[in-house]
């Protein structure tokens, strides 16, 4: 994940030798192991808003969303941002729609989460 990384932290530009070139003409080995919660609580909400279903997945999204922008302008921490998506679909748990019929209720639910989120991010901006 080195390469992957430096590109998106150095983008556009790119980091020389962030990592070896990848030799496609030999048999690799990748080992994946289980993801530590702990350290990535961000993975496991949105598992847990997929599971939910309902409107908690685009809430999650919208609210991601929104709080990596701030994060991107300089107006939270990086940190802040599973702060933000974890009080946006808290707030919502229970109140938002477990049937999506069309469109519209989807860009309803995410307008709905991305307003919470911008004022979520203006408390602790």
């Amino acid at each position: 994940m080195k390469g992957p990384i430096a590109y998106a932290l150095s983008y556009p530009e790119r980091i020389d030798k962030a990592c070896e070139a990848i030799d496609w003409s030999k048999s690799h080995t990748w080992n994946f192991s289980p993801i530590d919660n702990k350290k990535y609580p961000a993975v496991e909400l949105a598992k847990n808003c997929g599971r939910a279903g309902g409107g908690l997945p685009a809430i999650y999204n919208a609210a991601n969303e929104v709080a990596v922008a701030a994060f991107l302008a300089s107006q939270i921490k990086f940190t802040a941002i599973i702060e933000v998506v974890e009080r946006v679909v808290s707030a919502f748990i229970g109140n938002s729609a477990t049937t999506i019929r069309d469109i519209s209720d989807v860009s309803g639910i995410e307008q709905s989460a991305r307003i919470k989120a911008s004022e979520f991010i203006k408390e602790i901006a």
